[in-house]
């Protein structure tokens, strides 16, 4: 969004994209956004961030196949 600090940060190119990826300590994330402005006013029209992770516990541990294959 024209304004917002990560708008200031964004490369030009970057800033006609819908979609975006992030760094951060852990590795990078994709971000996706979509707004317009409409009479001085933001309007968006879409926003979405995807997990960085696979599930590893949920009452059972989830153990890749390639650890079983050595």
């Amino acid at each position: 969004m024209p304004g917002s600090v990560v708008w200031e940060v964004l490369k030009e190119e970057a800033k006609s994209r819908v979609s975006i990826n992030i760094g951060h300590p852990a590795g990078i994330i994709p971000v996706e956004s979509e707004a317009e402005v409409k009479d001085g006013k933001v309007i968006l029209k879409k926003a979405a961030m995807y997990r960085t992770a696979r599930t590893i516990m949920d009452g059972y541990v989830y153990v890749r196949k390639s650890v079983y294959n050595k």
